[in-house]
């Protein structure tokens, strides 16, 4: 592996890998295993890694099972676009909503997943669900997107 390649992606691992799915990054484990190693033998570059710090934001990140499962279904039906039911709570509801959705997009900001989709109803309006916290259950349902 060249020293640039390794560098990439070393410096690609902290700020893009917890926007992969999950099964991308299950698979660029041997790479990245590979660069450490590369990098590992090249002085100015090994110091350049221990030198450089990404701050991803204040609250500290978990990835527990169940976020983990979620999200890596969550990313198969946005990139299957396939329709979704969804429990949500909403962040100043007392109960959980279910919707049925068109799941759009992924936006991963600092340590937050968060699902860009359409409701069936106002197909023209696009909104945001934070995966990870508000979920209550997630299903795809198998029929393709309505844009």
């Amino acid at each position: 592996m060249q020293l640039s390649e390794a560098l990439f992606l070393v410096l690609a691992e902290k700020f893009l890998f917890r926007s992969l799915p999950p099964e991308s990054q299950k698979s660029l484990e041997l790479r990245l295993n590979k660069a450490h190693k590369t990098i590992s033998k090249a002085n100015a570059l090994e110091q350049w890694q221990r030198k450089l710090h990404v701050i991803g934001g204040q609250i500290p990140y978990h990835n527990d099972e169940l976020v983990a499962e979620w999200r890596q279904t969550i990313y198969q039906a946005v990139l299957s676009e396939l329709q979704i039911n969804l429990k949500y709570k909403k962040l100043d509801a007392d109960k959980a909503t279910e919707y049925q959705l068109n799941p759009l997009a992924i936006i991963v900001r600092e340590h937050s997943h968060y699902l860009v989709a359409t409701k069936l109803e106002t197909p023209d309006k696009s909104q945001l669900f934070n995966c990870m916290h508000r979920i209550g259950y997630f299903t795809i349902n198998y029929i393709p997107i309505k844009s």
